[in-house]
């Protein structure tokens, strides 16, 4: 009986004294607190709209609470520098997407960024299209302007986050604008009221 009670406190003081499980690390929180996004597709005067989103000129903006902001601008009115409206507001696991996204696309290097500029005095040509990004993140800016001719192929990088925002803005590409459906008809016979509608 003795030699129970000793084992039984033996047991719960080798329980007590094991160190406790390790909390796990939140795997989301590299992003930093500053990081926001401001991206603008400019297109140049002669070109017509087009379905791809990343060839239509628009406007995104992600700031650092997640808040995704978003205007299409198709008639050219806006330019690069404007606020669109509030679309919705990203949860942090994509505004971690979206971070870890730029980093797999080589966009964080500064090395591979462009001098500080005003978007304001950026020219596009009347058949190009232009993009312009700017980062904020860590208490440093990093600029990127690309710009290239509407049927030539456009900077992958860019393009492919600029789709990504663009679904999260649930904006996307455009529908085929000429696709028409046809109703379809079906034939009940002759009309049976017919003879009754001569004069």
């Amino acid at each position: 009986m003795v030699l129970a009670f000793l084992c039984v406190i033996i047991a719960l003081a080798t329980g007590c004294s094991s160190e406790p499980a390790a909390i796990p690390t939140d795997p989301l929180s590299g992003v930093p607190a500053d990081f926001s996004i401001d991206l603008a597709v400019i297109t140049g005067s002669e070109v017509v709209p087009q379905r791809e989103a990343h060839l239509q000129q628009s406007h995104y903006v992600l700031f650092p609470d997640g808040s995704l902001c978003y205007g299409p601008d198709p008639d050219r009115t806006h330019g690069p520098n404007w606020l669109p409206p509030l679309t919705r507001i990203l949860s942090h696991r994509q505004v971690a997407e979206v971070w870890s996204l730029i980093h797999q696309l080589g966009l964080a290097d500064p090395s591979s960024g462009d001098e500080l500029t005003n978007f304001k005095l950026v020219q596009v040509g009347p058949k190009e299209a232009a993009y312009l990004v700017e980062f904020t993140a860590a208490g440093r800016r990093l600029n990127f302007i690309r710009r290239n001719a509407i049927d030539a192929p456009s900077d992958p990088a860019l393009t492919q986050l600029v789709h990504t925002l663009a679904k999260l803005a649930w904006a996307g590409d455009q529908p085929d604008i000429d696709v028409k459906t046809m109703p379809k008809r079906y034939y009940f016979g002759p009309d049976p009221y017919a003879p009754y509608r001569k004069p």
